[in-house]
């Protein structure tokens, strides 16, 4: 944050967003760092899985093998592009908000309990100059953005509400990403029976409980779709493993575990490229998303079928990948639905594990390649709410909307760090929503005629970070941690055998015409078609229209 704080002159409403602007962004082109990340995920994939057989694999101290000692023998990691240094990031836990912060009104009580109650900020003297990045979901988002446009013409400046910048939170946005994912991907259990390319039928064979194809739990569905990610990689290695030793029983893990044992970490590497050259091309995840390749450095025109696209800039290399490697050769999404939707879904959950990874470690930098590709996913779904949000976030972070040190606060108050630690650092409304969690526990725990609501608001609220951390200190010392918490099942089990079934049915490689009951939405095809059509245009407008600034909508959260 600058000397002086954020002000309102750090912003320009006179820029308006281009197609390209998102198309040709860093985050949709598949280049280095675009390989690199999956070959990240791939490695992480068959560690999980076999963990002691990998960690063999770059031990220099084996003997199996003779090792350059002098050479970095290392697992492939993510790029670090901008990553935030590790620090206790300072917070302060606000008193009880009782108004409704689900309507406009609500919010409008929300902004004067917060600025003009408990900061204590003049309503004539302290709003002109100075800007406020609020973060939070998209319907608060909304309601500001309408307050915004209520007060546009209002004479005080605290009235005017042109000091709030709204910002949309990256929990709340990998949530409904997810969710996103889930409907694209679901399918109908009476009909996509044993259609492994469905995530209904893996909830089925794992028997995971509560994972409905809409509105479900979060941390449930999170667990079904990364198992899922897992497990198909983890079929592409089988396959790729089974090429070059045919031999090999690829359905025993203990097999398995000996013959990554036994490989050279170049040999390794190299097997880690060729499983990204099956699935994770720019030229498979074209055909997989109906695209079609630049021509001559000018928009191809369209094929008269009906699915067809050109393909942004973001999906193409600029030259062609060629499979070298793996005998599998892709076929059109005509000839195996099947695999389409396996490569979406790898597509589309490996933006999701980026997005994870990037506000865990505090990398802006990748946050900044995710942004435009969420764009396009928004606009590909069927609900456009947290589409146009990523449209304003995108102005905002990228073009001269917001002068360079207003981008930089925006992505870097977005993340917060509890403990200092490299790893430790999430999303600011993913902290408001453990709070929320902390005090339902100890509602839970103690509500009886004398502890309620009320005295829940009037004593805990306050020290409820103070005392989960008291207490924390006190059981360290003591020697002793109460934790509530079950002990996580182990999932390598699960991923292998769901990788074994999806082996079995053969769905996953292209050499076979296969279709299926189940086709998933093509997110990143329709989005590019909806952001080259009216998307654009229409936000343009609305940016026209209101003159102020428009900037993505945010959420305050109460603790109620």
């Amino acid at each position: 944050m600058p000397d002086g704080g954020l002000r309102q002159d750090m912003l320009n409403d006179s820029v308006l967003l281009k197609d390209l602007d998102i198309l040709c962004a860093e985050g949709n082109q598949h280049d280095e760092i675009q390989c690199q990340i999956s070959k990240f995920f791939i490695a992480k994939t068959i560690h999980e899985a076999y963990p002691t057989s990998v960690d063999h694999v770059f031990d220099l101290n084996r003997t199996d093998i003779q090792l350059d000692r002098s050479h970095d023998y290392s697992m492939p990691k993510m790029p670090e592009i901008d990553v935030l240094p590790p620090e206790v990031t300072p917070t302060t836990t606000l008193g009880p908000i009782t108004a409704e912060e689900g309507s406009i009104e609500g919010n409008y009580q929300v902004l004067e309990d917060i600025f003009l109650r408990q900061l204590s900020l003049d309503r004539e003297k302290d709003f002109s100059p100075r800007l406020f990045p609020i973060f939070g979901d998209q319907l608060t988002v909304s309601r500001l953005r309408s307050i915004q446009i209520e007060r546009n013409e209002a004479e005080l400046p605290y009235d005017r509400h042109r000091w709030l910048v709204q910002v949309p939170s990256f929990f709340h946005v990998r949530m409904n990403l997810l969710w996103l994912i889930n409907e694209s991907h679901y399918g109908d259990p009476e009909v996509c029976v044993n259609v492994y390319s469905a995530l209904s039928t893996h909830v089925q064979v794992l028997n995971r409980k509560k994972i409905p194809k809409s509105a479900a739990p979060f941390e449930h569905l999170e667990d079904i779709a990364l198992h899922s990610f897992y497990a198909r990689i983890l079929a592409l290695f089988h396959i790729r493993m089974k090429e070059l030793s045919p031999s090999c029983d690829i359905h025993n893990p203990e097999v398995v575990a000996a013959y990554i044992r036994s490989l050279h970490p170049n040999q390794f590497l190299a097997l880690i490229e060729d499983i990204r050259k099956l699935a994770f091309t720019a030229d498979i995840r074209r055909m997989a998303n109906h695209l079609e390749p630049k021509t001559a450095g000018r928009k191809s025109k369209r094929k008269p079928s009906p699915t067809s696209r050109e393909a942004p800039p973001g999906q193409s290399s600029g030259t062609r990948e060629q499979n070298q490697g793996p005998s599998t050769q892709a076929k059109s999404p005509q000839q195996n639905n099947e695999f389409t939707n396996h490569i979406r879904f790898l597509q589309e959950m490996e933006t999701y594990c980026t997005l994870k990874y990037a506000t865990q470690h505090g990398d802006v930098g990748l946050l900044m390649r995710i942004i435009p590709r969420l764009c396009i996913y928004f606009h590909g779904g069927p609900t456009k709410n947290y589409a146009r949000e990523m449209l304003y976030l995108w102005r905002l972070v990228s073009t001269d909307a917001c002068a360079p040190t207003l981008r930089r606060a925006i992505l870097r108050n977005g993340l917060v760090n509890k403990r200092g630690k490299p790893d430790s650092w999430m999303p600011i409304d993913l902290l408001v929503e453990l709070l929320n969690l902390e005090l339902k526990l100890i509602l839970y725990a103690r509500r009886n005629g004398t502890f309620g609501t009320d005295e829940l608001f009037e004593d805990c609220i306050l020290l409820c970070d103070y005392a989960s951390s008291l207490r924390k200190m006190f059981e360290i010392r003591l020697g002793r941690l109460t934790c509530g918490r079950h002990t996580p099942k182990d999932f390598k089990k699960d991923i292998r055998y769901l990788a074994d079934l999806i082996l079995l049915e053969g769905s996953i490689t292209p050499t076979k015409t296969w279709s299926c009951p189940h086709q998933s939405l093509n997110l990143v095809g329709n989005g590019v078609d909806a952001l080259c059509s009216s998307a654009i245009s229409n936000f343009n407008q609305q940016l026209s229209d209101f003159q102020g600034p428009e900037l993505p909508c945010i959420h305050i959260y109460s603790q109620s």
